[in-house]
């Protein structure tokens, strides 16, 4: 995993770990990343073409939406 990611990666289980992109942009650039699924897909393809094996990155994408439909995606890189 590339450094940078590796320092904001949190291990929450055995196998797991999470990085949240809201709080890392918040950290380093003092603002939150724009509130798009295709801008989140951007930044995991980039952390996809660094990492030794990109079958252990998963990107979870949680929206906020109306009434009954899945607020929450999953991508793996091969389909970013």
């Amino acid at each position: 995993m590339p450094a940078a990611v590796k320092s904001r990666a949190v291990h929450t289980s055995p196998n797991t770990s999470v990085v949240n992109l809201q709080r890392w942009a918040i950290e380093d650039l003092n603002v939150s990343p724009y509130p798009e699924s295709r801008v989140y897909k951007a930044i995991a393809r980039q952390v996809c073409d660094n990492l030794g094996d990109p079958t252990q990155l998963v990107l979870i994408v949680r929206e906020q939406r109306m009434f009954f439909s899945q607020p929450e995606t999953g991508y793996r890189c091969s389909e970013l």
